[in-house]
């Protein structure tokens, strides 16, 4: 080897050591793990403005550099610095910072001084939080007196008249057109008497506990039985319960009594009928909805018609933690279901179950049929065959629905199979819906047959209706149902405590009737009972109210105008014999109800381990509270909120960042983080300015943005403006909350100011006369998005305004218009998109053909402004 060669193999193995022998001291001590991280430059001050590029090292234990590593970059205080991913600081504000790197869980730091000169002018603060967006935002009109003073549905028609845009229509409060089966009587033991544990014991799963109760209730009724008193219909071994039929000829009232008087029967009842709570439309065609797209939502087609609803118990939020499981199963205790509804069908279960008895109704052409409609009473198919229209006022029904299936539409609101691009979507996209029927084809069913369904649903043996029980594998945890009545009954409460003793959490309407008349099963304790608000956050109409009521979610209201205030989900046609979705806005304390189960789905989804008590601890402790401070008669604990529920927080987390425009050219001169509050910014020019700030969410740095806090120093749609004109220290404090237009600001000169990256939410007071001016600032050539969205829910439905947008010069000159941003896909919001140059623009939103909400006024709605298309 020559000398040469050897010079060349010694420089090789000098870079790196570890390519010739091993590296370390000599190949003996090889590089360990991190031990600690070096950071260059160390401890130093740099003056603002200026910028510090700063690397790392690892070492290992013995000093040796840890090759290959990637580092973290942190700054202690973004208020005075930020750090990028490569080490580059950005100094922001006069004051002390830690810049810190990390690697393998080993981290290394330095302080950084930033230093202002001491002719620096500087403006500082604090700024305070208003209220949470979550809260309903915008002041809304009383439409209606308090709601203490409801009075009922008229009781001659028991409907109440709504105009409907022109056409003839009234909405009908479906209600039994009988008290009770006739001749049906409902006799409950006393578990001593019979040798049987108390209700609700773990111990009725036994199949010999059950035959045990099963045949001491009929040998305690065989007497009777044989003397042709009375004929056993049916038993209920888990509630200790017995449904008997009294044959003509004798006397009902004789044989409740002498049943009363024997000690071992804890009560004899009428076996009374309960009805759902969905108000129904009869006669006249709904308001074509006309939705504009939400922030962040499934891909269903007609998800925007439900956005009202849906946005006013934040879901998109929610979404976000959870859309639900399929192993998680909610059963619907309703009037049935239909399996070959694709907007439903993948999430259903196969182990529903049919509890529908054959009570005779008239119809009223003629004849007869019976509730149950399919001819075979209880059996294991929960298909609803059929569907009917009642004449309440005849007490006979009359002809097949075209928008039918109460059980479905309650369904579809809980687990309509979500992002699927089919009609609507869920609350719990992925979910799995157990179907059990005890509503017949008039909406109505006993006392006896809904107490069995309940059963059923929790998992306990239900009576079968061939003298055995029934039971599936396993109980739902959580049991939505739409119905009720005003009397309670001890089979129905006996059913009630049996499925709470066995996990389930029951989730019922509170009732439709206006009054605070407490209805059953809602006002039972161990029911979540649940009240029904309008798109304005305000009790419904119709809702029930009163000490029971334990929570409040969006049903719709038919006194606010049509049907576009409604909820909607999916339905069944059965004189086409097809499923619908379009226009399907029901309204209902019904309605309701099924908003609470999804949210209770997507806690459990989300937690699969919590109880029955802890799922309604998050329903009722993370609510918004309406009315009344606290719990009250209206709303109890408050309006359900979805995603407060799933994150067990009442408010967004996020950094308030402060943000400082020239007021002159609506430029951003800089934006700075509020720690605590706190904000500053240093070596401010002389000029004029405006002082904005927002609330991001969880750190992600973006203010401005509905429906975020957003607002500044002055107002947000009339800032104040601060001048610096020297060195020295300019306080400004303010607080911010949700962005409010302020009236009058129907023209140029008397216009809202709305910044580039900023949002206003405005009132159309009256529709037809109403427009309201906004004055924008471009800073520089470019691209600008001008758009209009719906406060809560989707433009042109509910109470959100179908607006028209124009962009106007400084001299008031119309530059562009827009109407509808796809009116092919029912996008009824405004957008323009233009290039502008430099200068003061103004933007008019007016109602499209001076259209509002019929028979009220009040359309609500936000502009934006931002930079780019």
């Amino acid at each position: 080897m020559s000398k040469t060669q050897r010079v060349v193999m010694l420089l090789a193995c000098l870079l790196p050591l570890s390519a010739c022998g091993g590296g370390g001291d000599g190949g003996n001590n090889p590089v360990g793990a991190v031990a600690s991280v070096i950071i260059s430059p160390g401890n130093q001050s740099v003056q603002l403005g200026g910028g510090v590029q700063y690397s790392a090292v690892a070492k290992d234990g013995n000093g040796h550099t840890v090759a290959g590593r990637t580092f973290t970059w942190a700054s202690s205080n973004e208020t005075f610095a930020t750090i990028s991913s490569s080490g580059l600081v950005t100094t922001i504000a006069a004051g002390i910072t830690s810049i810190s790197a990390s690697t393998d869980g080993i981290a290394g730091s330095s302080q950084l001084t930033v230093t202002a000169s001491s002719s620096a002018a500087t403006i500082q603060g604090t700024v305070t939080l208003s209220g949470n967006y979550l809260t309903p935002p915008v002041p809304l009109h009383s439409k209606r007196a308090a709601p203490d003073v409801l009075p009922p549905l008229p009781q001659s028609s028991k409907s109440l008249a709504v105009s409907n845009a022109g056409t003839a229509s009234r909405w009908v409060a479906t209600r039994p057109f009988i008290d009770q089966v006739p001749n049906e009587w409902i006799v409950t033991f006393k578990p001593a008497a019979m040798a049987s544990p108390a209700i609700g014991s773990v111990a009725y799963r036994s199949s010999a506990t059950l035959a045990r109760a099963d045949g001491a209730i009929r040998g305690a009724l065989a007497a009777r039985a044989s003397a042709g008193q009375l004929n056993i219909a049916g038993v209920s071994p888990t509630i200790l319960a017995a449904r008997v039929t009294i044959p003509a000829g004798v006397s009902s009232d004789a044989i409740a009594a002498s049943l009363r008087a024997d000690p071992s029967v804890l009560a004899v009842e009428p076996n009374r009928l309960m009805a759902h709570y969905g108000l129904e439309r009869v006669g006249g065609s709904a308001r074509a909805p006309q939705p504009a797209p939400p922030l962040i939502a499934p891909n269903d087609p007609l998800y925007q018609r439900q956005a009202w609803h849906y946005g006013m118990i934040d879901l998109e939020r929610a979404w976000q933690t959870s859309t639900g499981s399929n192993t998680v199963v909610v059963a619907v205790i309703d009037n049935g279901i239909r399996f070959d509804h694709p907007g439903i069908a993948a999430n259903l279960t196969n182990d529903g179950y049919d509890f529908v008895s054959q009570v005779p109704i008239a119809i009223c052409a003629g004849g007869s049929t019976t509730s149950a409609g399919d001819n075979d009473g209880y059996d294991p198919d929960p298909t609803i065959p059929f569907d009917v229209n009642l004449d309440p006022n005849s007490g006979c029904i009359t002809t097949l629905k075209s928008s039918g299936n109460h059980g479905m539409h309650v369904a579809g609101t809980i687990g309509a199979t979500g992002n699927d691009g089919v009609g609507v979507t869920g609350v719990a996209w992925s979910v799995k819906i157990r179907p059990v029927r005890v509503l017949g084809i008039a909406g109505s069913g006993s006392n006896y047959d809904i107490a069995q369904g309940l059963l059923y649903a929790a998992g306990l043996p239900a009576d079968n209706g061939n003298g055995g029980t029934v039971a599936p594998a396993f109980g739902a945890k959580i049991i939505n149902m739409s119905l009720g009545g005003p009397s309670g009954a001890t089979v129905l409460q006996n059913a009630v405590t049996a499925a709470s003793n066995a996990g389930s959490l029951i989730i019922a309407a509170a009732g439709n009737d206006g009054t605070s008349t407490p209805n059953f099963p809602a006002s039972y304790p161990e029911v979540v009972s649940v009240s029904a608000v309008g798109p304005d956050a305000i009790l419904a109409s119709y809702s029930t109210f009163g000490s029971t009521i334990d929570i409040a979610a969006p049903g719709g209201d038919v006194a606010d105008g049509d049907g576009s205030f409604g909820v909607e989900s999916t339905a069944w046609d059965f004189v086409n014999n097809m499923p619908i979705y379009d226009n399907q806005t029901w309204n209902g304390t019904s309605m309701a109800s099924p908003h609470v189960a999804g949210v209770a789905a997507l806690i459990l989804a989300a937690n699969p381990g919590l109880t029955a008590a802890q799922i309604r601890a998050r329903l009722e402790t993370y609510t918004i509270d309406l009315g009344a401070a606290g719990k009250d008669n209206q709303y109890g604990n408050g309006l359900v909120n979805a995603r407060n529920a799933l994150t067990q927080t009442n408010a967004v987390t996020g950094t308030i960042r402060v943000r400082l425009i020239a007021s002159a050219t609506g430029a951003v001169v800089s934006t700075v983080a509020a720690v605590n509050g706190v904000y500053q910014f240093t070596d401010v020019p002389n000029g004029t300015y405006v002082i904005y700030a927002g609330q991001d969410e969880g750190g992600d740095g973006s203010i401005g943005i509905r429906p975020r806090l957003w607002g500044a120093k002055g107002g947000t749609a009339t800032p104040s403006t601060v001048t610096i004109s020297g060195p020295g220290v300019t306080t400004a404090d303010f607080t911010i909350g949700f962005p409010i237009e302020a009236e009058s600001n129907n023209t140029i000169a008397t216009a809202d100011v709305l910044p580039v990256g900023g949002y206003l939410a405005g009132l159309l007071a009256n529709p037809a006369t109403d427009v309201d001016v906004s004055q924008v600032r471009i800073p520089t050539n470019g691209t600008y998005t001008f758009e209009t969205h719906g406060l809560l829910g989707a433009c042109g439905f509910a109470l959100e305004e179908d607006t028209v947008l124009e962009l106007m010069s400084s001299t008031g000159t119309v530059l562009a218009t827009n109407d509808d941003i796809n009116t092919n896909s029912d996008l009824l919001c405004s957008r323009i998109t233009s290039v502008l140059a430099p200068g003061v623009y103004y933007l008019r939103v007016s109602a499209f053909n001076g259209q509002g909400a019929p028979g009220f006024l009040n359309r609500r709605y936000t502009v934006s402004a931002r930079s780019g298309p």
